[in-house]
């Protein structure tokens, strides 16, 4: 039986850092989908971590469960085209295959529309139920490129674009 979640979607704040960074480690400590073996800091995640109010195209969006966060998805702006905004998200195993990622992809993509003409997203071609996920919300492949991965080498990565 499925236990029942009391699911909170928000916009993050500075406090939050802590507990989003602890998840980003859950996540590439499991190997399968982020590109690195752990969070590494760069100058937008951290603007957008703690001092969201500096930037606020750096969208950063939680969810929670019981208090505890559970979840993160980020649009940054991706830095080589003007106008157009990444997508990244995270979502601790146990609350995989609920809907709860393309409720916090819906809502953090209804924000976007105020910074952003486009948004993209880049997925490992076999992250199939994230790219369910990406599909659902709008999003449909735009390209494949070979990507190396610090702890899982050369993969095959899929560029994907909103509809």
């Amino acid at each position: 039986m499925i236990p029942p979640y009391n699911i909170i979607l928000r916009q993050a704040t500075a406090a939050d850092a802590r507990e989003i960074v602890a998840g980003i480690n859950e996540v590439c400590a499991e190997k399968h989908y982020f590109s690195t073996p752990h969070y590494i800091p760069t100058p937008q995640w951290e603007i957008a971590l703690r001092s969201p109010e500096r930037a606020p195209d750096h969208l950063l969006y939680v969810v929670e469960n019981e208090r505890k966060i559970i979840g993160a998805a980020q649009i940054l702006p991706s830095g080589t085209i003007r106008g157009v905004g990444e997508l990244g998200i995270f979502l601790l195993s146990r609350f995989r295959n609920r809907k709860i990622g393309t409720e916090l992809v819906m809502a953090i993509l209804d924000h976007a529309k105020l910074y952003y003409d486009d948004v993209v997203l880049f997925v490992l071609a076999t992250n199939g139920r994230a790219i369910r996920c990406f599909k659902k919300c709008g999003f449909a492949e735009h390209s494949r490129r070979l990507h190396n991965y610090a702890h899982l080498g050369p993969r095959e990565q899929i560029m994907m674009q909103m509809q």
